[in-house]
């Protein structure tokens, strides 16, 4: 008898994800009338609606007192048009807009797991998307953080698909509009820019360029090239614009984090040595893969394998990688497990996958919950401490290689696989 397992699969999935969102999810927003993270966005398009200069901390801070919300406000540091996806929160207070982020964060998580439906098509690739959504712990972390990681991430995937798929205009807009809410998915437009899709390439530049005109209507000239100038350059030093964050605050999964473990520099900003070893260290990955990747358009299953892989960049270089920007990791496991399935790659990557997404998986609550008792392991209990903090971190890096190894593993140019040798042909049959 045939049993329906992926509707069956999938059902049970969406019941759960119903239950932990209305139930332990939205305890932790209900609970938060500080509008955590969200606040800073909050405050900014605020502060730019009154005329004032949204990258200027102390002017969200003087906001946020005003309001008796909160005594200060994380400093604003995104592009100007991302001012535009808050608008909408300009007459409601911080309590009831967080709360709303927090619903439309559902709808984004459901638009960024339809495009890896469209992206991997395939018969198990829906149940397994919900065993994702209900097991894979950024996701909760960025919904109740209010974090924006979901819209831009549903923005990429939609646009990767739609290159992927002859709508290289809609792709390139829509990964031009991401890139103007967070700057990473640029390396994207990078990409393609390698495998001269000029298509997309172009309507990537002309959104940015649109959206940057467009919000002109919150914050005006002057202040988009401050971002530009004074923000954005920071980055590469660790210092986001007066973030007050420690680099090295535990379970920070970036690659200057480990960097700057080795060579400290202040709290917020690393040192000169880290900061030269991380430029080495970036120019030799964006280096591998853009000689890697460059040249003809390669197949789809070689191409989203790429789009992986820069994915796994995006998320390790920068200096501040922590539990919610890790959503954008469904992408690469999907991908590997399609691999997988399908018989591109050896069933022994599981041995490598599994664990790897068990680790990504893990609550940060529980993991913490392990260190007393692991501290008593002597004499190895710092050290063992010590590997756990930075696992989510090497297990990202293990997935990214695995993503790149599958790049690698279809001919590019003609859009076919590559056929198997015909000994081997011939022998399966």
């Amino acid at each position: 008898m045939h049993w329906p397992w992926p509707r069956i699969v999938l059902a049970c999935c969406a019941g759960a994800y119903v239950v932990l969102a209305t139930g332990p999810w939205w305890d932790k927003v209900s609970k938060a009338s500080h509008g955590r993270d969200f606040a800073s966005y909050y405050y900014a398009v605020q502060v730019a609606a009154d005329g004032g200069d949204p990258y200027d901390k102390r002017a969200l801070g003087r906001a946020s007192r005003a309001d008796r919300t909160r005594k200060t406000v994380h400093p604003y540091f995104y592009p100007p048009p991302y001012l535009l996806t808050v608008a909408w929160a300009l007459p409601l207070d911080l309590e009831t807009a967080f709360r709303s982020w927090y619903a439309l964060g559902h709808l984004f998580l459901l638009a960024t797991l339809l495009a890896l439906s469209k992206l991997v098509p395939g018969r198990w690739v829906a149940p397994t998307l919900g065993v994702f959504a209900v097991t894979f712990t950024p996701i909760p972390d960025t919904l109740w953080m209010g974090q924006a990681n979901l819209l831009v991430t549903a923005l990429s995937l939609w646009g990767v698909w739609g290159v992927l798929n002859k709508r290289p205009v809609l792709g390139g807009a829509l990964v031009g509009a991401a890139a103007m809410l967070k700057m990473s998915p640029a390396l994207l437009v990078a990409w393609w820019v390698l495998q001269r899709r000029w298509h997309a390439v172009f309507a990537a530049i002309g959104t940015a360029i649109a959206l940057s005109f467009l919000s002109l209507s919150v914050v005006d000239l002057s202040t988009q090239a401050r971002f530009y100038r004074e923000v954005l350059p920071g980055f590469a030093s660790g210092n986001y614009h007066g973030l007050t964050v420690p680099i090295g605050l535990m379970h920070n999964h970036s690659i200057p984090n480990l960097l700057h473990q080795v060579w400290p520099g202040t709290e917020t900003a690393l040192s000169e040595s880290a900061r030269f070893t991380g430029a080495l260290i970036t120019a030799f990955l964006i280096g591998a893969c853009a000689w890697a990747f460059r040249g003809c358009r390669p197949a789809t299953t070689n191409a989203t394998a790429q789009a992986a892989t820069i994915v796994v960049l995006m998320l390790v270089l920068p200096t501040y990688t922590y539990e919610h920007h890790m959503v954008w990791l469904l992408f690469p496991y999907l991908i590997a497990l399609d691999a997988i399935v399908s018989g591109r790659a050896h069933r022994y990557w599981l041995f490598v996958l599994a664990p790897a997404y068990a680790v990504q998986a893990l609550q940060l609550t529980t993991l913490k919950g392990w260190y007393p008792s692991i501290r008593k392991w002597e004499p190895w209990g710092d050290q063992m401490i010590w590997f756990l903090r930075e696992t989510k971190c090497f297990t990202a890096l293990a997935i990214g290689l695995a993503c790149f190894v599958l790049s690698r593993s279809t001919r590019a140019g003609d859009g076919t696989a590559e056929p198997l040798p015909r000994a081997h042909a011939e022998g399966s049959r």
